[in-house]
């Protein structure tokens, strides 16, 4: 989740929202296998200060190459693990339900949705679902 008050080079303030699951051993059924924890894919326990520090690190990486480089190195690294481009997706916005393909971003990150007839939309902000996936 990422908050920012203004816009390109004059961002004021950008706020980051990360949740890790670290030493969690099981979750709730209602989950469905679709949680994990660093704990169950490494098998042993973790440092919560040594995964923060190592979070902090790489997020100082990105912010020094978006401040060199702007955007789109980045949007292409995230990209490359998008596992819903090219594929049919469903997200609920503040307005409704939109669906469509997932074409990619745009420069300032928005999703790029194409509906059926080829008409293409940016989306800002919303929850994705595979639709395959539901």
């Amino acid at each position: 989740l990422i908050e920012t008050s203004g816009a390109g080079k004059n961002l004021r303030h950008l706020i980051v929202g990360v949740g890790i699951n670290v030493n969690q051993s099981a979750f709730p059924e209602e989950l469905g296998g679709q949680a994990s924890s660093l704990r169950l894919a490494t098998g042993k326990n973790q440092s919560r200060p040594e995964i923060l520090l190592a979070v902090l690190r790489g997020l100082e990486k990105w912010i020094d190459l978006w401040r060199g480089l702007g955007s789109a190195p980045i949007i292409d690294a995230w990209l490359k693990y998008a596992p819903w481009v090219g594929e049919e997706i469903e997200v609920k916005t503040s307005t409704g339900i939109e669906c469509g393909v997932a074409v990619g971003l745009n420069p300032t990150g928005a999703l790029i949705l194409e509906d059926g007839l080829g008409h293409r939309r940016e989306i800002h902000s919303g929850d994705v679902t595979l639709i395959g996936s539901v």
